[in-house]
């Protein structure tokens, strides 16, 4: 897929979004810019938008822990069922042709998640084939972020493949309490990193990360799952037919969308999808363009580059990206220019609302509108700008992993205040006039100190402040 032919299919995918579902296709049909294509693509982004709730609607995208049984579907093993030798406790969750069970493995001794097919699919040549390549593929990949497989057995002429149990929750459920904390949205996605830059070191590409493919388990850690579509770079198999690009749309690369072969910065580009969702609590693609603040956003603009020449290039180089903005504030000098920052912030608030005393005074000497009107004008000025210092300053003590997105949201008002202030002190210095000596020199004093404080003297504090910390 083209630059271009995405630019077209997401408005196409935000307008009809909107609309109720029995009315999007008519819709995208109607729009001028749709070829048949294209409407085919919105419509299979909006399927994937509206099932994404679910892990069930592939028959092997469940997850091997923490979900409940789908509605409707009946349960094939029933619990204290033997299938050789596992004894069969409870079923985890099932699709159309898939199902998991928690099972005991009375050989081992230790609690396993069961995946199958059932119906006509467990004579199926190709969702064999497609259990046996996640087994291959998870069983290539030693790392604690990838849910181990045990093994691959056919019993009785049903293949199973037994896989780590792993208690906890899909990332899915855990984004509907809303976005994650800052923080943990950072760890997250670094531990999604450390464990894709494991498995594309073993040559295997994972091509459906989603939220439902993601477990946290009840200590926050991360595992990836469900293999079944991965690409193999160094390991023999029988090639696996598929008619449509296999992947979840919402989370496929443009290039993937369009039927290339996808390497690992496909991947990359779905991890970019998840961090926008795990921050901003949104799919990127969804109405609205949901900010991140700006050392997020240029992570999620380099991932969700549609180029991937222009995306990471490794999952290790999009880790160090991440694990930056993770590091500590470096100790020591950059930490007291950061409390010289906020003096200076702190210091111009408070001589803005002092200033306000002289201010007053001028208006009755001046007298009648324009006396009211630069009064006003002072006003606005000191009101504007201090208040928005001091809550930079709040937010530097308490919420320091704000304070960037915070600073590039206000500055130019602070900037609009700054500006006011100093333009109503020199036009109320200049019409006191000389008979006032004392307070227009009061008022020019201040209107040119506040100019080079906040045009030379800030600047160099700020950068002394953010400058190192942005390089660690």
């Amino acid at each position: 897929m083209t630059p271009e032919r995405w630019r077209r299919l997401k408005p196409l995918f935000q307008g009809a979004l909107d609309l109720p579902a029995d009315q999007r296709a008519a819709w995208l049909r109607e729009q001028p810019d749709a070829d048949e294509t294209l409407v085919a693509e919105a419509l299979a982004l909006l399927a994937a938008h509206d099932g994404a709730g679910s892990p069930l609607d592939s028959p092997l995208d469940v997850p091997s822990g923490g979900l409940a049984p789908a509605a409707g579907v009946s349960t094939v093993l029933a619990p204290g069922t033997h299938v050789g030798a596992y004894r069969i406790e409870r079923e985890l969750g099932s699709g159309g042709i898939g199902v998991v069970y928690l099972a005991y493995d009375e050989r081992l001794h230790h609690a396993v998640a069961l995946k199958a097919l059932r119906g006509e699919a467990a004579g199926n040549p190709v969702m064999r084939e497609r259990l046996r390549r996640e087994a291959l593929a998870a069983m290539a990949i030693k790392h604690p972020g990838i849910a181990s497989v045990y093994r691959l057995e056919e019993i009785d002429g049903a293949l199973y493949l037994a896989t780590e149990y792993i208690p906890g929750r899909t990332l899915r459920e855990a984004l509907h309490d809303g976005p994650l904390p800052l923080h943990r949205a950072l760890d997250t996605t670094a531990d999604i990193l450390r464990a894709l830059a494991a498995a594309h070191d073993a040559g295997i590409v994972h091509r459906d990360l989603k939220p439902e493919n993601i477990l946290v388990t009840v200590g926050d850690a991360v595992k990836i799952v469900d293999f079944g579509i991965a690409r193999f770079d160094r390991i023999e198999h029988t090639r696996l037919t598929i008619a449509a690009a296999p992947g979840t749309p919402a989370y496929m690369a443009p290039e993937q969308l369009g039927g290339a072969v996808a390497d690992a910065r496909a991947d990359l580009y779905a991890v970019g999808v998840l961090f926008s969702e795990m921050v901003t609590g949104q799919h990127p693609l969804a109405p609205g363009d949901p900010a991140l603040p700006a050392p997020l956003q240029a992570i999620a603009e380099r991932a969700l580059a549609r180029d991937p020449a222009k995306r990471f290039q490794t999952a290790a180089e999009m880790l160090r990206a991440v694990e930056a903005l993770l590091a500590p504030p470096a100790p020591g000098p950059e930490r007291s220019a950061v409390r010289w920052w906020e003096f200076h912030q702190g210091l111009a608030g408070l001589v803005y609302w002092l200033m306000l005393i002289p201010a007053w005074s001028v208006r009755g000497l001046i007298g009648g509108s324009p006396g009211r009107i630069i009064f006003l004008v002072t006003l606005a000025g000191v009101v504007l700008s201090s208040v928005l210092r001091f809550h930079l300053c709040f937010t530097s003590r308490n919420y320091p992993d704000e304070l960037a997105h915070l600073r590039t949201q206000v500055w130019r008002a602070v900037r609009v205040g700054d500006l006011l202030f100093v333009l109503g002190l020199a036009v109320a210095g200049t019409l006191v006039g000389e008979q006032h000596d004392a307070l227009m020199v009061l008022l020019f004093a201040v209107s040119l100190g506040a100019t080079i404080a906040f045009a030379v003297i800030e600047p160099a504090t700020t950068r002394a402040a953010f400058t190192p910390r942005a390089r660690s």
